[in-house]
């Protein structure tokens, strides 16, 4: 599915960039006093007397479409988290694990610890970011080294291809009132 929603945007913004540089040409033809190039000018100009071709808001309507089909292409071109890790399997099998998945079991290693009161994971293609919500009492000098190895220990042990670097970013938890 996301081939597909990246074919269409792709597609969509080349139409745009496209409708909105030929405007462009054609409205620059139009100043030059030349024929038209493609567009059929004379037949539009019956219908649309009210509005020129050198009127301000076709040149900038014509900009802002070829911002949006450059916006539309480049943005097809950042690559997105993956929805899944592929695991070392037997060979010719393919054994996937969901990204989400790996976040939960991330979060749920962390709240295990006692010092850490909740956790929170994303994961990307190359680096998984725990925050880590510390309780009061804790020593963050002490928890980070043991929730480094646990947390290598465990992207270690599930036998993902290319393991993401998890890295922890440390919160003090507020209080809670009962």
């Amino acid at each position: 599915m996301r081939a597909l929603d990246r074919l269409l945007a792709l597609v969509a913004g080349l139409v745009l960039a496209g409708a909105g540089g030929l405007l462009v040409v054609e409205a620059i033809l139009l100043e030059a006093g030349r024929p038209p190039w493609l567009v059929p000018r004379h037949r539009w100009d019956q219908d649309l007397r009210v509005l020129a071709w050198d009127d301000m808001t076709i040149r900038a309507s014509s900009v802002v479409m070829i911002a949006l089909g450059v916006l539309l292409v480049g943005a097809q071109f950042v690559p997105r988290r993956p929805l899944r890790l592929p695991l070392r399997g037997r060979p010719g099998r393919t054994v996937w694990l969901s990204r989400r998945s790996l976040q939960r079991h991330l979060e749920r290693v962390v709240s295990q610890d006692p010092d850490a009161e909740t956790g929170r994971a994303r994961v990307g293609r190359r680096r998984a970011r725990v925050d880590v919500s510390v309780v009061a009492r804790a020593d963050r000098r002490a928890l980070a080294p043991r929730l480094d190895e646990t947390g290598r220990r465990t992207v270690d042990q599930l036998g993902l291809v290319r393991p993401p670097e998890v890295r922890y970013r440390y919160r003090v938890a507020k209080a809670r009132v009962r």
